[in-house]
């Protein structure tokens, strides 16, 4: 186990002859991770058969430089690294919605065929900042046609059911969609013992590194559903 995890945590994924293959670099595998590190490129050259990593931006002397370890939310690192970074835009939280109970047969059957084979419909949603918003289209979508009524349902198919993600479909529906989505919210912040706001003062006030990243972690989840939280009221408020 120990070998299987120095190695799950310390080895580069690089393409060696063609072949994707996993590779233990010694001195490269020291370099620390951020999520805006200069050191961005890494492959295997086949010809010089040497390891190159390559920076995407100036080096001040003296300074520490990072290597992006990839796309990594704060769940990951701790997972295979045993820490996490504070503000780390890569930050995800899952959401998971459920289908409706007693709902008529064929509008039910119809909204299980987009969630199915639509693109971008899905009961499971990951929340993360994207182009300065938390709550994407295809969540909205997913939210919207879960509330539509038979009468609303009626004019979509799989070639124009895209469009829900776009427009509201009623203001009724809208507000049913919006309010799902803040429910599912409160739940998950209400299995928190603090807020936000207490973890940034228990922050400031010194931990051991190991709660430090626990905190980094959970106030990251917490940011992120208080700013999707924001991001549906506003557009409640602009109904």
């Amino acid at each position: 186990m120990w070998a299987y995890l120095a190695i799950y945590s310390r080895a580069f994924h690089i393409v060696k002859d063609e072949n994707p293959v996993m590779a233990m670099v010694p001195l490269a595998d020291i370099t620390n991770h951020h999520y805006n590190a200069a050191l961005t490129s890494k492959k295997f050259d086949s010809e010089k058969r040497t390891f190159k990593i390559s920076s995407t931006k100036e080096c001040p002397s003296g300074e520490e430089v990072f290597l992006l370890y990839g796309p990594l939310d704060n769940s990951e690192l701790l997972l295979f690294f045993g820490f996490a970074l504070p503000d780390n835009p890569y930050d995800t939280v899952k959401i998971e919605l459920d289908v409706l109970d007693e709902e008529e047969y064929t509008t039910s059957l119809k909204k299980m065929l987009f969630f199915a084979s639509a693109e971008g419909f899905m009961l499971s949603h990951d929340l993360k900042m994207v182009d300065g918003k938390v709550v994407h289209r295809e969540l909205m979508g997913s939210l919207r046609l879960l509330w539509m009524t038979p009468e609303e349902i009626e004019g979509y198919s799989l070639e124009n059911v895209d469009e829900i993600c776009d427009k509201v479909i009623s203001v009724e529906n809208e507000k049913q969609a919006i309010s799902t989505l803040t429910s599912v919210l409160d739940y998950m912040l209400s299995m928190y013992p603090t807020t936000w706001e207490e973890d940034k003062v228990a922050l400031a006030a010194g931990l051991p590194d190991w709660k430090v990243y626990c905190y980094h972690y959970r106030m990251g989840q917490k940011a992120i559903m208080e700013t999707a939280k924001k991001e549906l009221n506003e557009k409640l408020a602009n109904l």
